[in-house]
């Protein structure tokens, strides 16, 4: 607690944080996270009209922030030239390296079928004492082969709150934008800032609207970052039906004793015996420290992190 006391108004990045405040991944295998829901890219790609591609992109932007709730524990920092690798079998291909240590800069490149996304990834920090602000820096970048589509959008900020008292809790907040450079089409959405008496049924909300490159409405987008996402179309102004664009996949039942992991998340860490013959000694998963973590063996993670 007096590590975290003599850190208010400084730069956290480069403070050395106890094991004990840490979960069994790093920082490179947090961002593979942000792929559980890659279905909602390729659904995009098959869309024919822009907008609606539009639509399952912003959705698949929103949908990382959900794996974020109860995540309290920080990822290790990945030394710089570290790596990770992941495959999803019929799914896509992701790399990601360390290209920076101070500023600590993250770099990812995913490619599937029919699109690639690829960005990087470096997060200036504000820690007030009572609550820690994450302002993600940089664009993602996303291509579709088969219409030469290319998107960008931007993460928005997360801030963990009562840090050093009580009981802590994550929000995020500020405008996400996400937008088809080559079509024109834009889709722009507010996350929400909870307040301190802002009901239960009320937090995580986000709203937001989807223009054409004509400036026509096209969807109103709502619901919530922890759980699903809805959209309703508009036609010269009138609203349609709503429907929903995106759901949370439920959490295992072990997830309370597992760091708050999703299933996703729980095989970031998996190392097989056809794995070891392939993976270079770069990639996070050779990291004796997590390793000691996930294993609960908390002394020795503390003496490989140290």
């Amino acid at each position: 607690m007096s590590i975290l006391k003599d850190a208010i108004g400084k730069d956290i990045s480069r403070i050395t944080i106890p094991v004990a405040f840490c979960e069994p991944i790093t920082m490179l295998q947090r961002l593979t996270e942000d792929m559980e829901y890659s279905h909602l890219l390729d659904k995009a790609s098959n869309c024919a009209d822009p907008c609606e591609r539009l639509l399952y992109v912003a959705a698949f932007a929103v949908s990382p922030h959900c794996s974020t709730l109860n995540r309290l524990a920080k990822p290790f920092n990945p030394i710089l030239g570290e790596t990770y690798e992941f495959i999803k079998k019929d799914g896509f291909r992701l790399i990601t390296e360390q290209v920076s240590h101070h500023p600590p800069i993250s770099a990812f490149y995913v490619e599937a079928q029919n699109w690639l996304l690829q960005g990087s990834c470096c997060v200036r920090n504000k820690f007030w004492g009572k609550s820690l602000e994450l302002f993600p820096l940089g664009t993602i970048n996303l291509r579709f082969y088969h219409t030469g589509d290319y998107l960008t959008y931007n993460k928005v900020t997360c801030c963990v709150n009562n840090v050093l008292v009580g009981n802590k809790w994550i929000d995020h907040y500020g405008t996400m934008t996400i937008q088809n450079h080559t079509t024109g089409d834009v889709c722009r959405l507010e996350f929400i800032k909870q307040g301190w008496f802002t009901s239960a049924s009320n937090a995580h909300q986000l709203k937001g609207q989807l223009h054409d490159n004509e400036g026509n409405l096209r969807y109103t987008i709502f619901g919530y970052w922890n759980q699903s996402l809805y959209a309703k179309p508009v036609t010269n102004g009138v609203e349609g039906e709503q429907f929903m664009i995106w759901q949370r996949n439920p959490l295992p039942p072990e997830s309370k004793e597992h760091f708050n992991f999703t299933s996703f998340a729980m095989q970031l860490n998996e190392l097989t015996e056809d794995m070891e013959k392939v993976l270079p000694a770069t990639d996070s998963r050779w990291r004796p420290d997590q390793r000691a973590l996930e294993e609960g063996k908390m002394d020795l993670a503390a003496k490989y992190k140290h």
